[in-house]
């Protein structure tokens, strides 16, 4: 849209269609008729969508749709109080979608698929019941009867009749209701076969029209045919009024139905011509992309696949195409931009020429891009060296080698800086895909393929420590948010594991242990985008509540639950969020439980004495066994060793505001827990120490 009119142009337009406005919110044919209906309704509201324009108070227009409902049967009619119909309950139901109907939407929409069903008759019924089901966004299955209408109405030439609307018609229903029609070849030519002198369609060899040529139009954008644009659009042209609207035909007033289906074609013609340079570059059709670059066509817009000129170019190894795109001297047309990716695939350009082999087209990448070299496809992590290691043909080959001979001369560094050569090197060799493979294993482990493993070999020098803390790097810049928070989690559970079963002794181990843990912890919490208190793991627990979790085998084990909980909350974990599973609990009770006093003292540090007052007195709702319950719950039962640990920290909760009143699920208070507990002879001994701590 933004290349096919003028800033100007598009504001007259956009004026127009808002003069259609009526007081009761629908909106009008022409700028003359004082009676809005809903199908201009809905061309009105299409076409301003097409503008990046919004409607004036849409709430009205909501209601003048909803006035047009009809709750006996399901149906809408084109106005108030009149008898429902197909048609009228199809466009009842995009208006919906297009004001932004969610609440109550879909049993609507049922009661309304339902009444078109039973009551559909003609070709233009069954379109708009499949055009409701699309546009509404609604679940499967797409109206099947619909479908079978169409697809029964295929002739044995392969074409739906002699009617070019007929065959646009029916085409694109298929295509919208997911049964596009196999061997579409007769039907192409009959639609191509409809355009006349003006540029225009017409249907059975008359004058054309904006109706057929919407239709021709969206039909062949579907199919991927291409008729002549220049002249469609210089039909289209010829259809703009002086306000800003488009008529159905020459010396008639502009409508809302005519505009939108002009802006339509203006956009499909746009998308028909962009599929056009696409393949022009997969072709190598240098000329042809010349020309369409020469008539202000954009290098940088992507097909409804996702492909740019570009992309197609380099994935197909046509250097030329890649060439002209990148350098072209064109006076006033763009170059292309290298950094523009395939997004389903989260790939550059460089990316494809590395599947293609094709040293040039890599070549001219890299002289646009000289940091391409080392970037990755999300999706699996390769590097153009990868791309070319994966493929591994005579031509991937001989591009790896030239990747790898002439990286000083790819990222202009100095030939006597042998430093900088291998550090580049060495990072071209270490980076692995997502399942660990660098591109000399690729080629030892899993394809065995000789000729690329022996060059390889001459410049890989990583080592496999190396390659893993690569991968653990690229993991976590391709982690979603929540992935981040659940490998978090993982690497703090597993840091704690590894640390247990290392002897207290061996200081090397755990030292390199220590390092290893906080130094992933650190490159997942300081990722951007990353949430620190966002939960995570199969327990849906915030991170701090991890840290707090679990028995310390030995000061080893503690000295780095110590760090990790530090390094969390100082940036900015909320030790006061509870997990979900398996107590609902925050990171003070945890804490508590678990006689973890040093953790108990650093959350201190961390908020206001009342804040943490409080969440030491808080009731959990599985038990209602606040943190100081906990607490004398394990000093009653806790061995002579560990007693005195365990009678400091109630101590020291008592003196920084934890209460011994405060009453479980069950009624029992901290203080009767120990008073209950001098009955039991077991337990009579730890139960004078703990009432002593609580200050009895």
């Amino acid at each position: 849209m933004k290349k096919m009119l003028t800033f100007e142009e598009r504001a007259a337009t956009t004026r127009f269609l808002r003069g259609l406005k009526r007081a009761d919110g629908g909106y009008a044919s022409q700028a003359t008729d004082p009676k809005s209906g809903l199908h201009d309704t809905v061309s009105a509201l299409k076409a301003l969508r097409l503008l990046d324009a919004d409607p004036d108070d849409p709430e009205r227009t909501r209601a003048f749709v909803h006035s047009c409902s009809d709750m006996a049967t399901g149906g809408f009619s084109e106005s108030p109080a009149e008898t429902p119909n197909v048609f009228s309950t199809a466009i009842g139901l995009i208006a919906l979608r297009e004001l932004g109907e969610t609440e109550g939407f879909e049993s609507r929409a049922q009661r309304a698929m339902r009444f078109m069903s039973e009551n559909a008759a003609s070709a233009a019924d069954h379109f708009m019941i499949i055009a409701a089901h699309e546009e509404g966004k609604l679940p499967d299955p797409v109206a099947p009867s619909s479908a079978s209408f169409f697809r029964a109405r295929r002739r044995q030439d392969g074409a739906f009749g002699e009617s070019a609307r007929y065959n646009a018609m029916a085409s694109a229903a298929l295509h919208r209701a997911r049964e596009p029609v196999q061997h579409p070849e007769p039907v192409i030519r009959r639609l191509l076969g409809a355009q006349g002198p003006d540029g225009g369609f017409a249907d059975r060899q008359g004058q054309s029209d904006v109706m057929t040529t919407y239709a021709v139009a969206r039909a062949l954008t579907l199919l991927k045919a291409m008729p002549d644009i220049d002249g469609l659009s210089g039909y289209i042209a010829a259809l703009r009024r002086e306000e800003g609207g488009y008529t159905d035909t020459p010396n008639a007033p502009a409508t809302a139905g005519a505009t939108y289906e002009a802006l339509s074609i203006l956009r499909w013609t746009e998308e028909l011509a962009l599929q056009s340079a696409v393949e022009a570059a997969r072709r190598g059709d240098v000329a042809a992309l010349r020309e369409w670059l020469t008539k202000g066509g954009d290098p940088d817009q992507c097909d409804l696949e996702g492909w740019s000129p570009l992309l197609a170019g380099a994935s197909r190894g046509k250097a030329e195409v890649v060439r002209l795109l990148l350098f072209h001297d064109i006076s006033g047309a763009k170059r292309a931009d290298p950094d523009i990716r395939f997004a389903s695939a989260d790939a550059l350009p460089i990316y494809m020429a590395g599947q293609a082999g094709d040293l040039e087209t890599v070549r001219l990448l890299l002289r646009a891009r000289p940091q391409h070299l080392f970037e990755i496809s999300a999706v699996n992590g390769h590097t153009v060296l990868l791309q070319a290691a994966f493929y591994g043909k005579k031509k991937h080959q001989e591009l790896a080698a030239y990747l790898l001979e002439n990286v000083a001369e790819i990222l202009s560094l100095p030939e006597s800086d042998e430093d900088a050569i291998r550090e580049a090197r060495d990072r071209l060799t270490v980076a692995t895909n997502v399942r660990g493979y660098n591109a000399l294993r690729m080629n030892t482990d899993l394809w065995k393929n000789e000729p690329m493993a022996e060059l390889l070999k001459k410049f890989d020098h990583t080592t496999e420590r190396q390659q893993k803390c690569y991968l653990e790097g690229l993991l976590i810049k391709i982690a979603t948010p929540q992935a981040l928070t659940d490998r978090l989690i993982d690497v703090i559970q597993g840091g704690f594991d590894k640390m247990k079963v290392i002897p207290p002794s061996d200081e090397s181990r755990i030292s390199q242990a220590k390092s290893d843990t906080m130094a992933t912890i650190k490159k997942l919490v300081e990722t951007p985008g990353f949430q620190i208190n966002r939960l995570g793991g199969p327990l849906q627990q915030p991170p701090i509540v991890v840290a707090a979790t679990g028995v310390d085998a030995h000061q080893h084990v503690s000295a780095l639950r110590e760090e990790v909980a530090a390094f969390l909350l100082d940036r900015g974990a909320d030790p006061d969020l509870p997990e979900k599973h398996p107590m609902a609990v925050d990171a003070v009770i945890r804490a508590a439980v678990l006689g973890h006093l040093y953790l108990l003292k650093l959350i201190a540090k961390y908020m206001t004495p009342v804040s943490f007052a409080a969440a030491m007195n808080a009731r959990p709702a599985v038990n209602g066994l606040t943190a100081l319950h906990d607490s004398v719950h394990r000093a009653l039962d806790a061995p002579p060793s560990a007693l005195p640990q365990r009678l400091e920290q109630i101590r020291w909760m008592v003196k920084h505001g934890a209460r011994y009143d405060i009453e479980d699920h069950t009624g029992e208070t901290q203080e009767g827990l120990a008073r209950e507990a001098l009955k039991d002879a077991n337990r009579q001994e730890n139960a004078s120490a703990v009432l002593a701590a609580l200050g009895f």
